[in-house]
């Protein structure tokens, strides 16, 4: 009997208390890691949120930005050296111009 209730009891508490670290991230880090980001705008920093994009490919995007101009659509960004197909299929839903 007494296994039974302390099985029970063991149920019901981790059925109704969820696990740390389990479930969606808050919506406000979700809504950020999702948030497009301006390729005629953003500054290195922001361009580093991009996966697969760190801090000598953003920049080399900004440089490539004060030499040419703005772009003039998100494919453009593969002219910049180091931004192949792959890489551009992974950051594409978050450009923007």
């Amino acid at each position: 009997m007494k296994q039974t209730l302390a099985f029970l009891i063991v149920v019901l508490v981790f059925g109704i208390v969820p696990a740390v670290g389990y479930g969606e991230p808050p919506a406000s880090v979700q809504q950020m890691s999702l948030a497009a980001i301006n390729i005629n705008t953003a500054p290195a920093e922001e361009l580093q949120e991009l996966p697969g994009i760190g801090p000598v490919l953003a920049e080399r995007v900004v440089q490539y930005r004060q030499e040419h101009g703005p772009f003039k659509n998100v494919d453009q960004i593969k002219e910049v050296k180091g931004v192949g197909e792959a890489l551009f299929e992974k950051v594409k839903d978050r450009l923007t111009l």
